[in-house]
């Protein structure tokens, strides 16, 4: 993978991908976006009020993608609003505190407010994050099997991550680029394919009719 602020010319452009990052408040949603748009982190980070997005543009394969990555607030008042900004999202990363269960928990609603507002779930990542105090709380480790468990029932993939050290960052919001990426090929594909076949019952429509005619 490689990082550019422009794009390369010459190379193929995948349409933007939304990612949109849920959670309650304290799990640290912004502090994993700025260590990934950054690369910083800051010990004092203020709590997002409704949402804000940012851009993160990279090549994968010869294809230049660009994410679209929003946090939304996690905090009881704003949750109401929250769905404004699911519109047309691809992915949705689900992120809970593995030191707090209760965070896990509550991912079940936002899991069950997408469901309701899109229809159908988008790509779902479910991400433990603050993994560098893992060794400093005696319940993680049962935390982390739940949260494993949760993304299981809700057919996500987990990840644990540290919004402090970088550790896991980088590699789940390039794996959910990646999974979209060959989904699209995968598309591409299925499309040339159809029309080939297409193209050939019209040619065999074609022969048969030819050959009725000389048959006469």
């Amino acid at each position: 993978m490689s990082s550019s602020s422009d794009f390369v010319e010459g190379i193929s452009c995948l349409s933007p991908i939304k990612v949109v990052l849920l959670g309650s408040a304290g799990s640290g949603k912004t502090s994993i976006i700025t260590r990934y748009i950054d690369n910083t982190f800051n010990l004092k980070q203020i709590s997002t009020i409704g949402a804000t997005f940012q851009k993160k543009k990279f090549v994968i394969d010869q294809q230049q993608v660009s994410l679209r990555i929003w946090d939304t607030s996690g905090q009881e008042r704003f949750r109401s609003i929250v769905p404004l900004y699911y519109r047309l999202t691809r992915v949705a990363v689900l992120v809970f505190d593995i030191t707090k269960q209760n965070s896990l928990d509550e991912l079940s609603f936002w899991a069950d407010q997408l469901q309701n507002q899109l229809g159908q779930l988008p790509l779902l990542v479910v991400v433990g994050n603050k993994s560098d105090l893992k060794n400093l709380h005696k319940d993680c480790e049962k935390i982390i099997e739940n949260g494993k468990q949760f993304a299981e029932s809700i057919g996500a993939t987990f990840s644990l991550s540290s919004a402090l050290s970088g550790e896991g960052i980088n590699d789940f919001f390039y794996n959910v680029a990646k999974t979209i990426l060959d989904e699209k090929l995968a598309e591409s594909e299925d499309d040339f394919n159809s029309e080939d076949n297409g193209n050939i019952e019209n040619m065999i429509i074609i022969k048969t009719k030819e050959k009725s005619a000389c048959c006469k």
